[in-house]
């Protein structure tokens, strides 16, 4: 079967999330590490498999990137959207004085890319 997942984002089956701090540091990381939850929590309640490939932590237990695989009916379709950078403003953990502060992450999710074999013709 091709791999149509852009055409037909309801057939592809596995796709990659990756999930990195952007602008806030430590504060950032956090906002990475509550962003991987959300989507964890999501997948399982739309009782898809959700494992984590590879992360980077912070010292305060935030994630600097992280990318994880998803697999289940129609991910891709479901998740496409959410790929680009996500902005919050909150007090954070780290903030002392109780001032408002402003964070970013990137986000990108990616359908798995099909095999493919081919030969070359010499002339």
């Amino acid at each position: 079967m091709r791999n149509y997942a852009h055409h037909y984002p309801g057939l592809c089956t596995c796709s990659y999330a990756e999930v990195r701090a952007g602008v806030g540091g430590d504060e950032a990381a956090l906002f990475a590490m509550d962003l991987l939850r959300m989507y964890e929590r999501f997948s399982h309640k739309q009782g898809w498999r959700f494992e984590m490939l590879s992360q980077s932590m912070t010292e305060n237990g935030g994630y600097k990137d992280v990318t994880a695989s998803l697999t289940g009916q129609g991910i891709y379709g479901q998740l496409k959207f959410e790929s680009g950078v996500h902005r919050v403003q909150r007090v954070p953990q780290t903030e002392t004085q109780g001032r408002v502060h402003t964070s970013t992450a990137s986000v990108a999710v990616l359908p798995q890319a099909e095999v493919r074999r081919f030969r070359l013709n010499r002339c």
